[in-house]
Parts: C-alpha cells; sequence; structure tokens
C-alpha cells in the first residue's frame, strides 16, 4: 500500500511520501525539535528581556540585545514559512537562495548575539547567541542536502 504525502519536507525540494505506521510523527516532531524550540527560545527570551528592561544598563546595550533577539527570530519565521508554504523551487539555485537567506539572517545574529551577550551578560543574550549559531549550523546542513 502506497504511502500519501503528510507534510513538505523543504531539505530535498519534494514532498516526503511517509506511510501511516507513524513516520510521519517522527517528521513532526524532528521538525518542532529543530524549529519549534528555538522560536519557544527566542519568545521566552523576549519575555525575560523586556521584563528585564529597566535594569539592563544603557540604551546602546538594550538596541544591541533588541536586534541580537529579533536575527534569530526572522530566520525561525522565513523558515517557517517554507515550511507552511514550500517555495516553488524550479533551479537548485533557488533552492540555495532560500537556505542562503536563512544563513545569512542567522549568521547577523550570531554578529550582534556576540557582543551583545558580552555586554550585557545575561541569560536572554546567550540564548539568543546560541539559537543564532544553531539556525546558522542548520541551514549549512540543509543547503549541504539540496539535490
Amino acid at each position: 500500500m502506497k504511502g500519501h504525502v503528510i507534510g513538505p519536507y523543504t531539505g530535498a525540494g519534494h514532498a516526503f511520501e511517509l506511510s501511516d505506521t507513524g513516520g510521519g510523527r517522527l517528521l513532526s516532531v524532528a521538525w518542532w525539535i529543530w524549529f519549534g524550540v528555538p522560536l519557544l527560545t527566542i519568545l521566552v527570551g523576549w519575555t525575560g528581556f523586556l521584563s528585564q528592561w529597566s535594569t539592563v544598563k544603557g540604551r546602546a546595550i538594550r538596541l544591541l540585545v533588541s536586534i541580537a533577539l529579533v536575527f534569530p527570530g526572522g530566520a525561525v519565521l522565513l523558515i517557517g514559512r517554507g515550511l507552511v508554504h514550500p517555495p516553488h523551487v524550479e533551479t537548485f539555485l533557488d533552492e540555495v537562495g532560500f537556505y542562503s537567506n536563512i544563513f545569512l539572517v542567522s549568521l547577523g545574529g550570531v554578529l550582534f548575539g556576540v557582543p551583545a551577550a558580552i555586554a550585557s551578560r545575561r541569560w536572554f543574550s546567550f540564548a539568543a547567541l546560541a539559537i543564532s549559531t544553531w539556525l546558522c549550523i542548520l541551514s549549512l546542513f540543509m543547503a549541504s542536502a539540496v539535490d
């Protein structure tokens, strides 16, 4: 019996066909671990940052931490958009471009996250740096899997 398409998998540029034996549930759990956990971490980081807004000294540090939190959030939203509405990939370069956008946004998070973590020394700055680094590495792996 042939399985049916359960959801788009943009890592290889085509839909995965999975059987009803639980493979779809495993794939769904993997996607939530890879992308849901970073999204939840960024949301909790924003909550912590905004609750401690008055204790973060200096406007420059506040701006730096805000920028460091925006970049990984943007990368997760790009990935989420790609999972919900897969890009119409016509060529190899289109798909690599999709992953390179995620990589560049994540790299921006790393570049702003390092000075933010050093300057503020708060958990939400380190969380933003960790998530940016994770998404940067993950986007490189996803781009390397392009057919």
